[in-house]
């Protein structure tokens, strides 16, 4: 069995990998295609925190579901890095070194779930477009954090616009749609953790 303490990173993706080669799917595995695959993974994982406040109890039944959440962000992960044939630091070493040398910086499960969307959301900037990740280190650089979240919150805006139209959709007249429909699944009163 695998441990974080004594299974190498190296081992890990050349499992991911037989896995994936077993199965004749590395021709859908392009870099973008398992950045976005992680991306959604880090999504799910996200969700189980949705709802919840900064330093909240985490019930069993959603540290239970976690944990395979965790794994199919790792699987993807490796998948990326093998579709794109990378040398990483850390293949030599195993989680328990990598965590270790990440310092001491706690952080509560919903702040490192979000964490983790966050650098799923890095990794599939990097991989669609290295322009986007450029423009918005740049941004950093010269106006500030608050310039890259602007810059940020600007390109999604696009992106959004985009798929709307490829998709031949009025992304207004559907958001007000989808608003009219929670306002009626989700009267006055309800909480937003019961299934929104």
């Amino acid at each position: 069995m695998w441990s974080d303490t004594s299974t190498p990173i190296s081992l890990m993706r050349k499992d991911v990998a037989k896995f994936i080669g077993d199965r004749d799917w590395g021709r859908y595995h392009a870099p973008v295609n398992v950045a976005s695959a992680a991306t959604v993974e880090a999504g799910e994982l996200l969700e189980l925190f949705q709802w919840r406040r900064s330093g909240d109890p985490v019930p069993e039944e959603v540290v239970r579901e976690a944990g395979p959440e965790l794994a199919d962000v790792l699987h993807f992960t490796f998948c990326l890095a093998n579709a794109a044939d990378l040398e990483l630091p850390s293949d030599d070493r195993t989680f328990s070194q990598i965590m270790a040398d990440a310092g001491p910086r706690e952080l509560g499960p919903k702040e490192a779930a979000e964490e983790v969307m966050v650098a799923a959301s890095f990794v599939l900037m990097a991989a669609r477009a290295s322009s986007i990740t450029r423009e918005i280190a740049e941004s950093l650089d010269e106006g500030g954090p608050d310039d890259a979240i602007a810059a940020s919150v600007t390109l999604l805006l696009e992106a959004l616009a985009k798929c709307a139209i490829s998709m031949e959709l009025d992304l207004s007249a559907e958001l007000y749609a989808k608003n009219r429909l929670n306002e009626e699944r989700f009267p006055v009163g309800t909480r937003p953790d019961v299934g929104y």
